[in-house]
């Protein structure tokens, strides 16, 4: 069931151009015509841009950038030369680089990009999403423009400040492009409440059958009580809604309708449509 809530909520608010982006990566296809990626990384990639979290794993892809880069500052023969993104496949190709330079140390689990002063790793495992990333940077963002953020770390000696600053840029051209592209934070943030308690709530039931009139009422109440300022912003939307006064505006819980694929029944209580239709001003 979790993965279904998951779907939706993922799923939810995405442009055609973002779920485009999305699955050109993941249709992506290796010299065997098979898959590049599998559907593991996929939907990987695909909930760490959803979800904003991408803050470290562009870290990660900077840094293995520095090593992917040795000796002559060209990053796309490692990443595009290989067939299938794979552990595996990495780890042989790192080793072929093996001595390359001091920085960097190639073992058994991946590579370690050292400045003189600190560490850092990046596994074998993590390489096939960083590899995806870089393909969905490349086909949002731009090939120039992903080539020039990462050209201070690829042609000379870097420190982790080099890193971290190259991973910095690539967040805003990314926090930049999603913010054409995907609902606010703030809607974000409301729906994953949302699920989450669902989730909690869902008893028997599995799927998008958990969303139902009780689950939707049930969340309403049960945060509209006690003292806290956002309990107060539950029960003054309850009022407004008890008074038939209400804007219809953007839905506070679309995946009650759209995201489950139906529509919420509604033969006892005309509060559910009511409430869809309240505009809230903050998040929970």
């Amino acid at each position: 069931m979790a993965t279904v809530l998951e779907n939706l909520n993922l799923e939810e608010g995405k442009s055609e151009a973002l779920r485009a982006a999305l699955s050109c990566v993941a249709e992506a296809t290796a010299f065997d015509d098979g898959p590049r990626y599998s559907a593991k990384v996929s939907r990987e990639l695909a909930r760490i841009i959803v979800c904003r979290s991408y803050a470290k794993p562009l870290l990660e892809l900077s840094h293995l950038m520095v090593a992917a880069s040795l000796p002559d500052g060209r990053y796309e023969d490692l990443f595009w030369g290989i067939s299938r993104a794979s552990s595996g496949e990495f780890r042989r190709s790192f080793a072929a680089l093996e001595g390359a330079s001091p920085q960097i140390r190639i073992s058994e689990h991946g590579i370690s990009h050292n400045d003189g002063i600190d560490g850092f790793q990046v596994s074998y495992a993590r390489m096939p999403l960083l590899a995806a990333l870089l393909e969905f940077m490349v086909t949002t963002i731009g090939y120039v423009e992903i080539d020039a953020m990462t050209t201070p770390v690829r042609q000379r000696a870097v420190s982790h400040k080099d890193v971290l600053e190259t991973a910095r840029a690539m967040q805003r051209s990314l926090y930049g492009y999603l913010k054409e592209h995907l609902p606010p934070v703030q809607r974000q943030r409301r729906e994953r409440h949302f699920l989450s308690y669902v989730e909690a709530h869902a008893g028997n039931r599995s799927g998008a059958d958990v969303i139902t009139d009780d689950a939707v009422l049930g969340y309403w109440f049960e945060f509209a009580e006690g003292i806290r300022r956002t309990a107060w912003m539950y029960r003054r939307a309850l009022m407004k809604a008890a008074r038939g006064n209400w804007q219809p505006a953007l839905p506070m819980l679309p995946l009650c309708s759209r995201g489950a694929g139906r529509a919420v029944s509604m033969p006892r209580v005309k509060l559910i449509m009511i409430l869809r239709c309240v505009r809230l001003n903050r998040s929970p």
